[in-house]
């Protein structure tokens, strides 16, 4: 079946996302939903309380935190490893079986919630016009970021851009690549304008993780900062920088600042599935050691002080062997169950900024240098590069310099590399742990989504993956 044709699930789905918000955000602060647990659909059709819209509207950061995919892009940009001893029929579809996006539905699920949100509005008493607005910018900036989350994942081979009312209707058409990202764009401008129409805070609670971002002149910031990547992502470097203006990068604050997905152990609530303590199924590649650069000062050849990034993040483990893998690494990134995952931080705001820089050849001086040393130095603890060294450097060179500070500083967040390399086209520099396995520029679409079609998109044929190289990602 189509996502489509499984909207009456859908709406079960829904409407227990709203029965659970208390157990969901109960550990990320204080919300008036005195009966969440028996929540449902229905409370937002008729005459819906503040107190319902609000609790459907605190929901949609489970499908912000649903849309963090860093183990399958990771895996696909050879960052990291799944070696489950119980599901090794997992394994292929990442090196040698065309991969489908199994998680596609679950954007125009969380799309739904919000489109019966926002439609609940001008009904509902206790939240002011002011609030309004506000809530109506931030549903358009999770909805924007959802089908971001997909696109990165599908990339050509596109997307329905939305879900359809009725569950009996046609499946919606594919639209472009071009098409996906142009409504993106547009759901973050149409929801900047509300948020700058807003009143000063939103009449929900924010999510620890998001409590930077609790206002809506703040929320601005986070909505320009998405609206950055998504640029970026599609290759619009200028408009990337014009965006980065608006966003909340500021080399004053701390590298980490920024927007996170929580976790709790609390009941009913999610934990953080990439902490793996024991090393049992999550690995790190062996690359990272391998291409990890020296800290100012160490002496050639001494491996105890590489990279900050690297040793801070990854720990050596006793060499298994498993599905014809060699893994001798694995990740310390995450330190426990409730650890939070980044969204978007400030850190990735400046090297995004170097980047953009970069690929538009605009930047006069060393503006992208100065991005890049400051992350270099201080998350990394490695030398400056000196701006005679950069400017004798190539185009390519110094894109691939501002790619190695990528990789190390942002690693199993977000699935960037995997992501980055295909922008560049350079995704065939992948290392190679098999003889025969192959990298994959993109997901294709679902097989369900394709079966009900007589015409069948392009994103559902198969599409030949590439033969990994073994030459490093940077210099």
């Amino acid at each position: 079946m189509t996502f489509i044709q499984t909207s009456r699930a859908m709406r079960t789905k829904l409407a227990a996302a709203l029965a659970g918000l208390g157990l969901t955000l109960a550990a990320c602060g204080e919300f008036d939903a005195p009966n969440q647990n028996s929540g449902t659909l229905d409370d937002l059709a008729g005459s819906p309380t503040a107190v319902a819209v609000n609790t459907a509207t605190q929901g949609l950061f489970g499908g912000i935190r649903g849309a963090n995919r860093t183990l399958t892009l990771g895996i696909l940009g050879r960052e990291a490893y799944s070696l489950d001893v119980s599901n090794p029929q997992n394994t292929p579809q990442f090196y040698v079986t065309f991969n489908q996006l199994t998680g596609y539905w679950g954007y125009y699920g969380w799309a739904k919630q919000g489109d019966y949100i926002i439609g609940s509005l001008p009904k509902v008493t206790g939240i002011t016009a002011g609030e309004k607005e506000g809530t109506i910018g931030f549903v358009q900036t999770v909805k924007a970021y959802l089908l971001f989350a997909i696109i990165r994942e599908t990339d050509v081979a596109g997307a329905a851009l939305d879900e359809t009312a009725n569950p009996l209707d046609a499946p919606p058409t594919i639209a472009t690549r071009a098409q996906v990202y142009a409504r993106i764009l547009s759901l973050l401008d149409s929801a900047n304008t509300h948020l700058s129409a807003a009143g000063a805070a939103f009449p929900f609670a924010m999510t620890t993780g998001f409590a930077g971002f609790s206002t809506a002149a703040t929320f601005r910031q986070f909505n320009r900062a998405i609206r950055a990547k998504v640029n970026l992502t599609n290759a619009q470097y200028a408009a990337a920088l014009t965006d980065l203006g608006g966003s909340f990068l500021n080399v004053a604050n701390h590298l980490s600042t920024g927007a996170y997905n929580t976790y709790s152990n609390n009941s009913g609530d999610a934990q953080n599935g990439l902490y793996d303590p024991t090393a049992r199924q999550r690995y790190a590649h062996s690359s990272f050691a391998l291409n990890a650069k020296l800290q100012a000062g160490a002496a050639p050849g001494d491996t105890t002080r590489r990279d900050l990034r690297f040793l801070n993040k990854i720990y050596g483990i006793t060499k298994i062997n498993r599905y014809g893998f060699t893994v001798d690494w694995a990740f310390k990134r995450y330190a426990s169950t409730t650890d939070p995952i980044p969204v978007i931080k400030n850190e990735d705001l400046i090297l995004m900024r170097a980047e953009a820089n970069i690929a538009n050849r605009t930047a006069t001086g060393d503006a992208p240098l100065n991005d890049i040393n400051l992350i270099r130095t201080t998350a990394g603890g490695l030398p400056a590069i000196s701006g005679a060294t950069w400017a004798g450097l190539t185009a390519a060179q110094q894109r691939d310099t501002l790619l190695y500070e990528k990789r190390y500083s942002l690693m199993y967040e977000n699935g960037d590399r995997w992501v980055d390399l295909r922008r560049y086209g350079i995704l065939q520099r992948l290392p190679q742990d098999r003889a025969g396995d192959l990298v994959w520029p993109n997901l294709r679409l679902p097989d369900n989504e394709c079966v009900p079609r007589t015409t069948k998109p392009a994103g559902c044929t198969a599409q030949a993956g590439l033969v990994p190289g073994q030459a490093p990602l940077a210099p």
